[in-house]
């Protein structure tokens, strides 16, 4: 053992508890990493050293046979030495008995070349490890237990070339402390066996804590650099992570920075870290928050599990909240499955176009932020000017309260929300209550035509029918209406079948059976395009428009009285017209022979006039008696006698094809009591002679009166009540039966007039029974319970 200046120098701080200081540019702070593993293991040093350090210090006693020099309580601290050799510590020390701490500040280790570690502490136990602004190339400490902390700050290769390399494997450690890693330069080496099957435990990372359990933190911050990668997988830290203006480039197809099932009883932040790979947080626990604050992260392509991300969280447990603000990255975000307890906050996002990759068992859906499967315990957020390429996916994502932006929707497409569940809509700009908002949220934030699903918007109106907002619950339930009837009615799955020109040039019909089958079937399927488009264009549609498909009972009383108003001007231009006629109906009535004249018979008008009331002698004094044709002495007209059109009564019935004589009784002489009744009457129609009325311009116009009055109808009813009456089919207002269409006297109309005017009363009467169907059921409410359903 070569005894020098730096030894002895050495020696005598440690006996003095002192920290062993070496000048920067001296040649005397050159030592060898075998004595620093004699002081550590109390290992006894030669005479010749005592001697020498005798000389040094002439109070020192040199000891009998040589003894070790006691290390203090405070470790063995070493600072600005130039380090021969590898400092091998590797299975020394226990947990009842562990090695001093160990502090080596700003010195250089000089080992024996890239494969060997500089330092070896695997399995070693020790009280704590510095290693502050210390440059070496490996660091090996596998399976150590380290009582204290461990702070390699500011650490960076010897060489300053593209082949240095300074990377530190601590997997599977027991760390008592903290972690403390700022400013530092790592760099993992270069494999070249990367094809082949390799360890991750091993060599592919450049700090690598791979199943360590840290009591404290860890913490990598001020611009530090990690080439080849940073893996916490299945770790536990009773602290924080933090990522403080960090970069990490990863190596070959691995992840940036790996938190693979890894248990965080802290926080986790990550703050303007600049990350050429993925950011991989598989199955992550975290107790306290998580903040992905600024910075840029590339992301990477894994073909292997065939992702395609720049954060992959999937599974991943957050207790406190989860914040995303400010990161710009190239690949989707994958936060499928996340459970968060507190709130989610998404601000100024922008994800970039990726390259598609073939599908394999950790595949990334399709979007650009992903969260598909989510709950959040409180509110998720997302605000801000936010830009995702290929839209966002909230598929099946439950949270208490959402606060968005929805006009920050247009730069986001598509949205997929499809099982989005959400109890509150919170806006501090009560957006809730903006109309504006609310539009915007039909336009961007529901899905529409191929992306339709119904429940967001049922979630949407059950959330704003919990704010009180029923109008804008019917318009929520109204675009719904209008997607449904779309795709059951107007789908693109309904097209017509090709016309032959749209066909194939090279397609032939060989077979004139199976030409024939191919275009009745076309011909089937063309009618039936038509049917559907029809029925959705002429049903449907007015429905949607008139009625808000079932759910505006203000709308469908308007709409009713809008017909009712429509008839009324309709009835008035047909009465104008002299159309509309006095309507008698015939009907059935007592016949009884006379006690003075038993030829004679004694009856009820066989016409009721529904519009014309009776005579006062009739209203006073009851029917009149009626002469019967089949007597042999036929009364004659008197002054009490009225000539009308009555039909005469044939073997006991009166008939309709003669006129009779009815006799009015004095008002004075009662009707004498019935002795022998005959049958009732059966009353036919009377067919009019053809007749001619002169019109305006001097024409004839002959037709056939079936009705039995010619008098127009005039002030005999009420219009607007006549045309309610035709209308509304469930209430009877004894209106619609007075007046009949036909020619009355001195009309201008033709018959082919008088045809369209019944004609178009019978699909006034079919009208008024839709639309008076379609009322009811808007008023009933049965539409809106329908569609508020999933």
């Amino acid at each position: 053992m070569s005894i020098t200046d730096a030894l002895i120098h050495l020696l005598i701080s440690v006996e003095e508890g002192k920290t062993a200081a070496f000048a920067e540019n001296s040649s005397d702070r050159v030592i060898h990493a075998e004595w620093i593993r004699h002081l550590v293991l109390g290992l006894p040093w030669p005479i010749e050293v005592h001697e020498r350090w005798k000389q040094k210090d002439s109070t020192h006693i040199i000891p009998g046979g040589g003894s070790s020099v006691p290390i203090g309580h405070t470790g063995l601290r070493i600072r600005n030495a130039q380090i021969i050799g590898s400092l091998d510590l590797s299975g020394c020390g226990s947990t009842q008995s562990p090695l001093p701490a160990l502090s080596l500040e700003e010195c250089s280790f000089e080992g024996d070349g890239d494969e060997n570690p500089s330092i070896d502490l695997s399995r070693a136990s020790l009280c704590g490890l510095n290693l502050k602004k210390s440059r070496f190339r490996h660091l090996r400490g596998v399976g150590m237990t380290v009582t204290g902390s461990v702070d390699i700050s500011g650490l960076r290769p010897i060489e300053q070339n593209d082949h240095a390399i300074c990377w530190c494997n601590m997997s599977a450690s027991i760390i008592h402390g903290s972690i403390l890693a700022d400013a530092v330069e790592l760099c993992a080496p270069k494999r070249t066996d990367c094809d082949g099957p390799h360890d991750y435990s091993e060599m592919d990372w450049t700090l690598n804590l791979y199943g360590s359990r840290i009591e404290g933190s860890v913490r990598i911050r001020n611009n530090s650099a990690v080439n080849g990668g940073l893996m916490l997988d299945r770790a536990r830290v009773a602290g924080d992570i933090a990522l403080n203006e960090v970069e990490v480039t990863p190596r070959f197809e691995s992840p940036a920075v790996s938190l693979d099932r890894t248990r965080v009883h802290g926080n986790l932040t990550l703050i303007n870290l600049r990350c050429s790979g993925l950011l991989w947080l598989f199955f992550c626990e975290v107790d306290g928050s998580c903040d992905l604050m600024g910075g840029k992260i590339s992301g990477s392509i894994l073909k292997g599990p065939g992702i395609s991300a720049s954060l992959y969280a999937k599974g991943m447990s957050v207790r406190g909240w989860t914040t995303l603000w400010g990161v710009n990255v190239d690949k989707p975000i994958c936060l499928e499955d996340a459970k968060i307890g507190g709130n989610l906050i998404v601000r100024e996002v922008n994800v970039s176009p990726s390259v598609e990759v073939e599908k394999g068992p950790y595949s990334v859906k399709e979007g650009g932020l992903v969260a598909c499967g989510a709950r959040v315990g409180e509110t998720l957020i997302v605000l801000g000017d936010n830009k995702f390429s290929k839209g966002i996916n909230l598929t099946d994502v439950h949270c208490s309260m959402l606060q968005d932006d929805p006009s920050d929707c247009e730069r986001t497409k598509p949205i997929r929300i499809d099982g989005f569940r959400y109890e509150r809509i919170h806006d501090e700009k009560g957006s809730i209550n903006d109309p504006l908002q609310v539009e915007a949220r039909l336009k961007w934030w529901l899905p529409k035509d191929d992306l339709y699903r119904p429940q967001p918007y049922v979630q949407l109106a059950q959330v704003l029918a919990n704010h009180g907002q029923d109008a804008f619950v019917r318009r929520v339930l109204t675009a719904k209406a209008e997607q449904d009837a779309a795709q059951a009615w107007n789908d693109k799955l309904n097209q017509p079948p090709p016309r032959k020109g749209q066909q194939d040039a090279g397609q032939a019909w060989n077979d004139e059976p199976k030409q024939a089958t191919s275009w009745r079937e076309q011909s089937v399927k063309l009618i039936k395009w038509c049917g559907r488009k029809a029925f959705y264009y002429f049903i449907v549609c007015p429905f949607g428009f008139f009625f808000d498909f079932g759910l505006s009972p203000t709308k469908a009383v308007a709409t009713v009285m809008a017909f009712i108003a429509m008839g009324w001007a309709l009835f008035a231009f047909m009465d104008s017209r002299n159309a509309l006629v006095v309507a008698q109906t015939p009907v059935t009535t007592l016949v009884h022979k006379d006690e003075a004249d038993p030829n004679k018979f004694k009856f009820a008008s066989a016409f009721v006039s529904k519009a014309v009331p009776r005579s006062e002698s009739e209203a006073v004094n009851g029917p009149a008696s009626v002469q019967s044709p089949l007597s042999s002495n036929v009364s004659t007209p008197s002054k009490n006698s009225v000539p009308t059109n009555k039909p005469a009564p044939v073997e006991g019935r009166v008939s309709a094809q003669k006129p009779v004589t009815v006799k009015v009784p004095p008002p004075v002489i009662k009707p004498a009591p019935v002795k022998e009744e005959a049958s009732l009457a059966a009353l036919q129609p009377v067919q009019k002679p053809v007749t001619a009325h002169t019109s305006a311009g001097g024409k004839e116009n002959q037709h056939n009166d079936y009705s039995d009055s010619d008098v127009p109808c005039r002030d005999s009813i009420r219009l607007l009540v006549y045309a309610a009456d035709v209308f509304i089919p469930l209430v009877d207002l004894r209106e619609e039966g007075k007046c009949d269409i036909d020619q009355a006297k001195g009309s201008e109309a033709s018959n082919l007039e008088i045809t369209a005017f019944r004609l178009i009363k019978a699909l006034y009467a079919i009208l008024g029974w839709l639309v008076t169907g379609a009322a009811v059921v808007t008023v009933s409410g049965v539409m809106r319970h329908r569609l508020l359903r999933d």
